[in-house]
């Protein structure tokens, strides 16, 4: 952490104790994870890229990682921003599956597919695991709609192709800007952008934005008061958030 808050809040509900592994540069420390194992621990939760700073563990940390992780725990690597991800080094995890590892993999429609509303995702992992799960469930737990919507998305390779380059045309037009107003930006693997080291108060600059009506997200939410976070949209939205952030860094 900080990282999606649903995992601590659910494991709660099923009266668990979280144990948080703090980020290192804004990135999820592996070996911190695997330090914080103990024999009680069952399972440990990865948002690979990480929410809400964009950060992602490479391919070969994840191997190490589950090549230290102890045979009693399970990792879940939390992938919603996954299709998102153009680095080479983003982890293939559906190779470490087939190589055996205490491992489940978690995707979402509610990122690059837009069907947030219709609240439908799946997961994928080793055979017996998946058993598991499934003897688990709830019963009423995703609707016919939504799965019809999900099929729909899947097949729609337009609108997935213009997403993608919506983002990643975003993306390079941040990095190309905000070096010159003096800000930075983490590099990451998401749909949005998280600013560090910004030169006055998140506060500051979230006030003075909504006041153009340009709504920016302070991260205090994940216990990162002094950070921004903004999502990438279309071309002119961005270019109006850049040239506000120009003002106000002004």
């Amino acid at each position: 952490a900080p990282t999606f808050a649903l995992y601590s809040k659910l494991i709660t509900t099923f009266d668990s104790q979280p144990v948080i592994a703090p980020l290192h540069n804004y990135a999820v420390d592996l070996g911190a994870v695997l330090d914080a194992i103990d024999a009680q621990t069952r399972l440990v939760f990865i948002c690979n890229p990480n929410n809400p700073t964009g950060t992602f563990v490479t391919h070969a940390e994840v191997g190490a990682f589950l090549a230290a992780l102890p045979p009693h725990v399970t990792a879940v690597f939390d992938e919603a921003y996954a299709e998102f991800a153009d680095d080479p080094r983003f982890p293939r995890m559906a190779e470490y599956i087939q190589a055996g590892h205490n491992l489940v993999v978690t995707r979402t429609f509610s990122k690059l597919y837009g069907l947030a509303g219709l609240r439908v995702g799946y997961c994928f992992g080793r055979t017996d695991l998946i058993a598991q799960m499934r003897s688990r469930q709830f019963p009423f737990y995703c609707s016919h709609l939504a799965y019809r919507g999900a099929a729909a998305a899947l097949d729609d390779e337009a609108f997935i192709a213009r997403s993608l380059a919506l983002v990643r045309s975003g993306r390079a037009d941040y990095q190309r800007a905000l070096p010159t107003l003096g800000l930075r930006q983490l590099p990451n693997q998401s749909n949005f952008i998280f600013l560090a080291d910004l030169p006055c108060p998140a506060t500051t600059i979230c006030a003075q934005a909504l006041q153009q009506g340009v709504m920016l997200r302070r991260t205090e939410a994940f216990n990162l008061p002094d950070n921004v976070r903004i999502t990438l949209a279309h071309p002119q939205e961005n270019a109006q958030v850049i040239e506000l952030l120009r003002q106000i860094c002004r």
